[in-house]
């Protein structure tokens, strides 16, 4: 990849209705689940910008984005991330995934020279959108799909030039990584994986 600036766009958007509290800020391993998707990106990125419709994440100090297209779900998210960022390249993280490390993002930004989105992919139509890298280009193509109401992010990466990189321990990338949390109950089972004796 070229030396240039990146933007990370962190997705806190989502209205946790399964966890029945602002999800970012659930705590895990005694930290916010939002500061480790924040200081992940704080070693790889020039800005961060933080999409969600509350003003619960003021208070960390990055700006906070509502939705400029509401109830357009994650697709609206980005969009309005990318809209707002001062860079063509973009990482996008979604705030309920604490394993993602600088090396994933890294691998990640190692391909966005040469696409437009850059996604992990597991197997079929297993993919992992909301842990990515979209170019600022993409915009046009956003606004389009979500003017006719299909948020379908896997229908949208099929109709412009995106990298699919492939998961699994055999290329380097432990599918592990991108365990999110939904419920309650699965953070206390994340809880225990990474902690088994506690």
């Amino acid at each position: 990849m070229k030396a240039t600036k990146i933007t990370g766009i962190v997705l806190a958007g989502g209205k946790s209705s399964r966890i029945g509290t602002e999800k970012g800020l659930v705590k895990f391993r005694n930290k916010p689940l939002i500061e480790y998707s924040l200081n992940v990106l704080k070693l790889v990125v020039d800005e961060i910008l933080i999409s969600s419709n509350s003003d619960s994440y003021n208070a960390f100090g990055y700006q906070v984005l509502k939705d400029e297209i509401p109830e357009s779900g994650p697709m609206g998210g980005i969009y309005t991330g990318l809209k707002a960022s001062k860079n063509e390249i973009n990482i996008v993280i979604s705030c309920d995934v604490p394993l993602v490390d600088t090396n994933f993002l890294n691998r990640l930004l190692t391909f966005s020279d040469d696409f437009a989105a850059v996604v992990p992919w597991h197997e079929k139509e297993f993919f992992e959108p909301l842990c990515a890298v979209y170019n600022k280009n993409l915009l046009p193509v956003f606004k389009e799909f979500i003017d006719n109401r299909n948020f379908r992010i896997p229908d949208f990466l099929k109709t412009v030039n995106t990298k699919f990189l492939k998961t699994g321990k055999e290329n380097g990338i432990d599918p592990f990584i991108f365990y999110n949390i939904n419920t309650l109950k699965q953070l206390e089972e994340l809880n225990f994986m990474v902690n088994p004796d506690k």
